[in-house]
Parts: structure tokens; sequence; C-alpha cells
């Protein structure tokens, strides 16, 4: 299996420390956050890694050389969000694949344990949760189709999507053909948790879920005190 993680985005959200530091580098005890992601991969076996850039492009490949395969550069990360940068990275996948969010910290029992279910199409990978402090991307369900959103009602979430799927190659026409269509009609700024919501409603997209197994997203830097002073000694300690 291959990867693809996205590191295109500025994190705006985390100005000034991203002013001059790529998000996923800043330290976590020590270690960029997204080392820690790398390690996990290389765990459970998968070598070939794509990470798309943008913002701070040549930092990120001087630390990273020689952890990652390939390298892919959304040239349009400014006005583009996390589907447009696996579109862009698509015609490099040579296997089936994992897709990640490059500011992940999480314990390696959830890779392992996503990885340990088969799927036929494409997967996504979920903490299950009934409370949600609004800045979520949700997953539920209407019929048999899954919904994904920030303002989806709590009432119809099961959980939040973390920032890993896995796709099948020999499927992956179809989730690309719909990324194309939301691309080409001005959907330039789209989730990639859209796409994957309208797959769901002809193709089937597995839920793996889990509870209780640190982890956390680094989109704020309430976010980055948060992982330096908890989730990395949860993970640590478990």
């Amino acid at each position: 299996m291959d990867a693809v993680i996205v590191a295109a985005g500025a994190g705006t959200r985390m100005m000034p420390l991203t002013s001059h530091t790529h998000k996923c580098l800043l330290a976590v005890n020590g270690r960029p956050i997204i080392d820690y992601s790398l390690a996990a991969l290389r765990k459970q076996g998968i070598k070939n890694i794509t990470m798309v850039t943008g913002h701070q492009d040549e930092q990120v490949r001087q630390v990273l050389s020689g952890l990652v395969d390939r390298f892919v550069i959304n040239p349009f990360y400014r006005i583009t969000n996390n589907m447009a940068s696996l579109w862009m990275a698509s015609k490099a996948m040579q296997e089936d694949f994992l897709y990640l969010h490059s500011d992940l910290l999480y314990h390696p029992d959830i890779l392992a344990m996503f990885l340990a279910r088969p799927f036929s199409f494409a997967s996504i990978c979920v903490e299950e949760k009934d409370q949600f402090i609004g800045e979520e991307m949700k997953v539920g369900r209407e019929g048999d189709q899954l919904i994904l959103g920030k303002d989806i009602p709590d009432q119809l979430a099961m959980g939040e999507f973390i920032g890993i799927a896995g796709f099948k190659k020999d499927q992956f026409h179809f989730f690309f053909d719909i990324m194309t269509r939301i691309l080409s009609n001005e959907g330039y700024n789209s989730y990639f948790a859209e796409a994957v919501a309208i797959a769901s409603s002809t193709h089937q997209v597995e839920v793996v879920s889990f509870s209780g197994i640190p982890w956390i997203e680094v989109d704020t830097e309430e976010d980055l005190v948060r992982a330096r002073t908890e989730t990395i000694l949860q993970i640590s300690a478990g």
C-alpha cells in the first residue's frame, strides 16, 4: 500500500507560528509533528509515501528529504483545499493507498486498526463521539449515504473524521471523477470530505470507527499546546 500526505496549506489559523515554519514541522517533544505519522507508516510497512506541498515547499522538501519518496506541489494552495491537493497527487499512486493530513498526531494503534479492516472501494477513519465543539469534520448518515461536514446537526453525527482514509487503486477513478467535477464547477476550496459524501451515494465507503485512543489534529495554537502537554503523553503512556 502507498500513502499520500496532504501538506499544502498555509496554516493561517496558527500565524505567526506558521509564517516561517510549516505546521507539520512544528515540534512536539523535540520531533516534527509529521515525523510521528511517518514512523507509524513505516511501522506498518508503507514505504512509498508522496507528500503534496505548497506553503513553505522548499523547507518541507529539505527537512523531509530521504523520509518521503515523492513530492508533488499544489501551486494553487492559497485558493484551494485538501481535495485539490489529493487530485494533484492522484497519478502518483500506483497501489491501493492511504490519504492522510499532515498535521495529525495519533497513536500508532489507530493506523494499525484502520489497515486491518478490509474495504472494496474506500474507507474513512472516524472517532466515535456525540459531543462537538463546532470545528470538527462531522460524519453521519442519511439512509445509506454518508454525510460529512462541519455544519451537520450533532444529533445526526456518529463521530469525527480524523483525516485518514483509504482507497482501492483500481476503483479510484470513480473518486477522481467526482473531485474533477467539483473542481471544474469552481469548487476550488472544497474539502476532501465533500467528495467522500458524494461518492458514498453510489459506492461503498466503509467507516472504521474507534474511541478511547489518543489523537489530535493541530489546527490552532491551542491544539499545539494540547498536543505537547496532553496528547503526546497519552500516546507515550499507551
